[in-house]
Order: C-alpha cells, then structure tokens, then sequence
C-alpha cells in the first residue's frame, strides 16, 4: 500500500486494512481524526485501522461485528497517556 497522505496527518496506509484490500476508515471518523489530532497537538499513533472481514477474521480476540469492518472504528495511542486518559480526553473533547 503506497503512503499517500489523505489528510493533514494520516495516511492511507495507516487508516487503512493492514492486509493491503484497500478497505479505508469512513471519511466522518477521519474529519473526527483529524479533529482530535489538533486538539493534543501531538502525534497520535494508530494502531488499527479499518479492517476487512478476512483480515479481523484472522485477530485473535477481534469482535466478530467490530466497527472496524465499517470503517468507523480505530485504536490510537498517544506516548505517555495511558488509554483511559486518552478515553477521558476524547470523552471531554466530545
């Protein structure tokens, strides 16, 4: 998959189905993406992306109806918040 930026700070191949089908996030979740971005003013990380169903098929622990298979879903980190402060953030931001 190339690494074609699609916004400001994301690209294809990170929002994207890491098995390469071309699959993408939902251009809504990328608007909100973005959104948060800006408001930590730091990188965040995605850990997952939009995923097809043979690729979440093949994620031991993967939600058979997981919102990822939509491409309303990703996980994303940002160094040295812990996940529940990162959710509490987001939960103030919105």
């Amino acid at each position: 998959m190339s690494k074609c930026v699609i916004s400001t700070h994301f690209s294809e191949q990170e929002l994207g189905c890491s098995c390469g089908c071309g699959m993408m996030v939902d251009s809504s979740l990328l608007v909100a993406l973005e959104s948060v971005r800006c408001s930590f003013d730091r990188p965040l990380i995605v850990t997952s992306g939009a995923r097809c169903r043979l690729y979440n098929d093949s994620l031991n622990g993967a939600a058979p109806n997981s919102y990822h298979l939509k491409g309303l879903a990703i996980d994303i980190n940002i160094l040295s918040l812990s996940s529940f402060e990162l959710g509490y953030l987001i939960d103030l931001l919105y």
